[in-house]
């Protein structure tokens, strides 16, 4: 639902469960711990992506996976661990 909202696609299957990362934020003066759960998930072709600029999305693209992991590396740690995960899987 999130990809879709936040992305502007529509038509994803999803593949598998993959690790649940954790962050915490803060909300009425009290730290919140929020799992997020990801999923490896395939369309066909390569659609228009449209970002969901309500919700502060500048920009929606397709890269290609250098481009994807050299991004990756410049995340949190949670989100760099699991693309390690990600780009370690043969491709399908």
């Amino acid at each position: 639902r999130e990809v879709e909202e936040e992305c502007g696609v529509s038509n994803l299957t999803l593949q598998e469960e993959l690790p649940t990362t954790y962050h915490t934020y803060e909300h009425k003066g009290k730290r919140i711990l929020k799992p997020t759960y990801w999923f490896s998930m395939s369309i066909q072709g390569e659609p228009k992506l449209t970002a969901q600029t309500e919700e502060g999305i500048t920009q929606a693209v397709w890269l290609s996976q250098a481009d994807a992991k050299e991004l990756c590396s410049k995340m949190y740690a949670s989100i760099w661990d699991l693309s390690k995960t990600i780009f370690s899987r043969p491709k399908p």
